[in-house]
């Protein structure tokens, strides 16, 4: 590689102390660790330990730098150091006007250098704090939130680059106007280009062909072949392109929970990476191209809120402009490449009726629901719209309380592309085809592509009622309304029983209250306070 001797040695010896693990809300750069590169990290622990405001503050996550010692100091109008906030430990408040700046040494030569820049933040606007960083300029980012459910806590990831090796790289977060985020924790990782070669870590996994083979062809060979790596895992290869024809590398992850996943690489030569799904021909989730900017090539693509599965990574010479196919032989001492693959978990838990097999139990009016985080275990239907899938699927059971019809409602209640499926009595899981009773995507009047069925009932049977989205990003919050309109069932005529119980009473009292406005209004309330007490 042409490193000079002593870092080498300096940074072996380190890695055989103490080599940091990526966490739970960490991505990995695709020279993690490096010998050329530092890796720093702060999770504020230490302020369980001894008052605030005392710093500078050394790492207290992890630390490999062999330049020196790494410092957080607060700086401006001051920040409070507190115990806990929104379920998390130790982490600092940043008010108006304040600074947390991180001093990270290093060796301070002329040479490109990449920074990542990774945080966990509260913010009341959603807006991360603002980022200052010497000499350098921001090429990516991703925002996304992290758990637990509700907390308003995000994770930031955003990759930096100079022209220039500083011996003293400053990074600074300060708050976004009219905002006091909270931060929990601070990652950063250095590397310095010292020579032309893409800096794969000695930790990167070898992929399984030399240059000129093709044993991880993917989609793109018959039969198909992918290469199986593991979450947190930086790989280094090859690839080349020649005489019109182009080595593809096709990786394959697999993921347990609902998570974000991430996708880098460094390159001597133009590539392009993909995030896709498993199938051949593949649907592409995420995609990105290096560039040709003073860190040679670098690119990396995010793929956030996917469910449990398995997922294919992609890598080829090529740029925007589509596939390069000649330029790259196998001795043109430009083929290699250093790639990264990361899973940030979700950790938003999925709806209590994820699953068709445990739907929830509703009765008529409006009900708020979520499909965020919902996987998709139900069928595709042939009289459905579009592909007749519904995406990320919530599932209810309803029992009717009359013989006529049901009208199932997303109209204008809901902040995404929604679909609705009936199914029949006795409906198995998954229902297939033949127990479909109406599906709807876009009904005629409803805005933001939201939607409207409505499908015959009879007394007392129960049906099982599937909500979700028209396509495979399509997930968020709205109301679900059900009215059912016919003749009352015998034995609970009742009109206010709103739960079905055939009684009128403190439980439809508190169904009506809240929904209040979303069917209901102060009309309703002196009906059904009339009918209290009615039973069937």
């Amino acid at each position: 590689m042409g490193h000079q001797p002593h870092l080498v040695s300096v940074v072996g010896a380190l890695l055989a102390l103490a080599g940091p693990m990526p966490g739970d809300e960490q991505i990995v750069p695709p020279w993690f660790v490096h010998p050329a590169g530092t890796h720093q990290g702060w999770d504020f622990s230490d302020l369980a330990e001894r008052p605030p405001p005392e710093p500078p503050y050394p790492p207290d996550a992890g630390v490999i730098n062999p330049f020196g010692r790494p410092a957080m100091t607060i700086g401006g109008d001051g920040a409070t150091g507190v115990a806990s906030y929104q379920g998390r430990p130790t982490c600092w408040n940043l008010v108006p006007g304040s600074t947390m700046t991180f001093t990270i040494p290093n060796v301070g030569i002329p040479a490109p250098t990449i920074t990542w820049l990774q945080i966990t933040y509260w913010s009341s606007v959603d807006t991360r704090p603002r980022i200052a960083l010497t000499g350098s300029s921001e090429i990516a980012s991703w925002d996304v939130p992290v758990g637990p459910p509700g907390s308003g806590w995000r994770w930031n990831g955003s990759i930096h680059v100079s022209e220039f090796c500083l011996p003293l790289l400053i990074a600074s977060l300060m708050p976004a106007p009219d905002d006091a985020p909270y931060i929990d924790r601070a990652v950063i990782d250095t590397i310095c280009v010292f020579d032309d070669d893409p800096p794969a870590g000695d930790r990167a996994t070898p992929e399984p062909e030399p240059c000129g083979d093709d044993v991880n062809g993917g989609c793109d060979d018959l039969p198909t072949q992918f290469e199986l790596v593991t979450p947190g895992t930086p790989i280094s290869g090859t690839a080349w392109a020649a005489a019109g024809r182009r080595d593809t590398d096709w990786y394959e992850v697999v993921i347990d929970e609902p998570a974000h996943l991430h996708w880098a690489a460094s390159t001597r030569f133009p590539a392009t990476l993909r995030i896709l799904d498993d199938a051949c021909p593949p649907n592409v989730l995420a995609v990105a191209h290096t560039n040709v900017g003073p860190v040679g090539g670098h690119g990396a693509t995010f793929a956030p809120d996917l469910p449990p599965g398995t997922y294919r990574l992609f890598i080829a010479p090529g740029s925007s402009a589509g596939p390069i196919l000649d330029g790259l032989p196998c001795d043109a001492g430009m083929n290699d490449y250093a790639a990264s693959v990361s899973v940030l978990p979700s950790l938003i838990a999925p709806p209590p009726n994820d699953a068709c097999d445990e739907p929830v139990d509703i009765v008529a009016g409006a009900t708020a629901f979520t499909t965020l985080d919902a996987d998709t275990d139900g069928l595709p239907h042939t009289s459905c719209q579009f592909d007749g899938q519904t995406y990320h699927d919530i599932w209810f059971r309803y029992v009717a309380t009359c013989d006529g019809t049901l009208t199932l409602s997303t109209c204008n209640d809901a902040a995404y592309d929604t679909d609705l499926v009936v199914y029949a009595p006795d409906a198995p899981c998954p229902p297939d085809d033949a127990f479909v009773l109406g599906c709807n995507d876009d009904a005629p009047g409803c805005a933001g592509f939201t939607s409207e069925v409505t499908v015959p009932v009879e007394c007392d049977a129960a049906y099982l009622l599937r909500v979700g989205g028209w396509g495979a990003t399509d997930q968020g919050e709205g109301v679900l309304t059900l009215t059912c309109t016919g003749e009352a069932c015998t034995g609970c005529p009742c009109a206010w029983d709103l739960d079905g119980d055939c009684v009128v009473g403190p439980a439809d009292l508190a169904i009506l209250l809240a929904n209040w406005g979303r069917p209901y209004d102060a009309g309703d309330l002196g009906e059904l306070l009339a009918d209290l007490g009615c039973a069937g």
